[in-house]
């Protein structure tokens, strides 16, 4: 699981900084497989999801405007879960 967060975490960063050219998609799907093998984490998990599935929701206004602070907030507000769910697996 720990791969799979840290794959999401760097296809995040990708994301804010090439936002036209990263799809989150792939990455819900693989949080979901990964949530579904670990049915201990499943809150954790399913805040991330809804964290990326805001990012992508945020993703159209950033290719468009540029950087605002609704977009920019969800990619932190992601980004922030991912990391804390590392740290937390990690120890």
């Amino acid at each position: 699981m720990i791969d799979t967060l840290k794959h999401v975490k760097s296809e995040l960063e990708q994301a804010l900084a090439n936002p036209s050219d990263h799809n989150l998609d792939h990455c819900v799907n693989e949080l979901l497989k990964a949530k579904t093998n670990d049915g201990e984490h499943k809150k954790m998990m399913d805040d991330i999801v809804n964290s990326v599935t805001h990012v992508m929701h945020a993703q159209p206004r950033l290719r468009e405007y540029g950087t605002n602070i609704s977009s920019n907030n969800a990619f932190k507000e992601a980004y922030n879960a991912v990391d804390q769910a590392i740290d937390t697996l990690s120890h």
